[in-house]
């Protein structure tokens, strides 16, 4: 099959055998994006054409979806992975998502890992809130604690899953936290979009598919990829309320009005430095448990002596810290843990 580089939103009518993202179709209407449209025959179309000759990977998607098994998608970002990921689900080619990009989750927010059954999942919804289990990371780059985020991939992960990796591709230590994650998952197939990964993981004996980049794809710059995570907190945090919780929840045992001891150190909550350590928390990006599974994501601040947490999760009983704050913009920053003594 021919392969067609287009961006939508855009209407496509095919004469013969034609499919996008492993839906076979006549006529399709695709939302904004970029796609490969594999056809035989004649197309019509009123797309906008990327000039390119892109490798047809619903082929590629069809082949490997006949088997069975975990199947791993391994790569930098802005090279397909999600792309590819999405064919195999749209092709049922197994029972489970696993989204491990913390940078940009497509099934709940940065700084989480998810699962989603392929039953919950839309063609061509690249981004929707459809998780069934969430882990919740605490960063948007797995190099700030890659034995955790292994973990946290490794326990989601089913018989037949698929699994879109994020892209920290760079470097040995990268290297190493792709071999160790390999060899948690155990999966029956890696399927990568670069030759140099593809070189490096076939000396470990798994089935490795190369698959080959398209031309002419734009890649999202550091602003846009800021932006993009920006307004996926700003969807989630609209509407949300301000639930009050205990400071001793998160501080420890309170001795004073602003201070608290928490296994023989001190933490106070003003900027005056007397005590171990001070921590004055404004919309700290947290990640919220109910009987021990993480169900959602909330903003923990500081009023005060009143502690809250705003979040559009109706019940609770658990908060885990993350490593930054959301700003009025919904930008992350570092989160500010002084060490006043030693």
């Amino acid at each position: 099959m021919r392969g067609l580089l287009v961006k939508g939103p855009c209407t496509v009518k095919s004469e013969g055998k034609a499919s996008v993202m492993g839906v076979e179709f006549e006529e399709i209407t695709l939302p904004e994006g970029t796609y490969t449209i594999c056809y035989e025959g004649n197309l019509s179309h009123n797309c906008e054409v990327i000039p390119s000759e892109p490798q047809c990977w619903d082929e590629i998607a069809r082949e490997i979806a006949s088997t069975s098994g975990k199947y791993l998608i391994v790569g930098p970002g802005d090279t397909g992975k999600s792309y590819f990921s999405r064919t195999l689900v749209n092709l049922k080619a197994a029972e489970t998502l696993v989204d491990a990009d913390v940078g940009q989750n497509s099934l709940f927010l940065p700084g989480f890992i998810a699962s989603a059954s392929i039953k919950k999942l839309r063609p061509f919804r690249f981004h929707q809130l459809a998780f069934d289990r969430l882990k919740f990371f605490g960063s948007i780059t797995p190099s700030s604690n890659p034995k955790l985020h292994m973990e946290q991939v490794a326990s989601l992960v089913v018989k037949n899953s698929i699994v879109d990796l994020d892209g920290w591709t760079h470097g040995f230590m990268a290297f190493r936290h792709k071999i160790e994650l390999i060899e948690l998952v155990d999966p029956d197939y890696i399927i990568t979009t670069t030759r140099e990964i593809a070189r490096s993981l076939r000396a470990l004996g798994k089935r490795v598919v190369e698959l080959r980049q398209p031309e002419g794809i734009t890649k999202r710059d550091r602003e846009r990829r800021r932006a993009f995570r920006a307004s996926a907190y700003r969807a989630y945090f609209m509407g949300s309320r301000q639930v009050a919780v205990s400071p001793e929840v998160i501080m420890g045992t309170r001795v004073a009005e602003s201070l608290f001891e928490a296994l023989g150190e001190t933490v106070e909550t003003s900027d005056e430095c007397l005590a171990s350590f001070s921590f004055v928390p404004d919309r700290v990006y947290v990640g919220l448990t109910l009987k021990g599974e993480v169900i959602g994501a909330g903003l923990l601040s500081l009023r005060g002596e009143e502690l809250s947490v705003e979040t559009p999760v109706e019940k609770f009983d658990g908060i885990m810290l993350g490593s930054f704050r959301l700003n009025e913009f919904y930008e992350e920053q570092p989160v500010t843990l002084r060490r006043c003594k030693g």
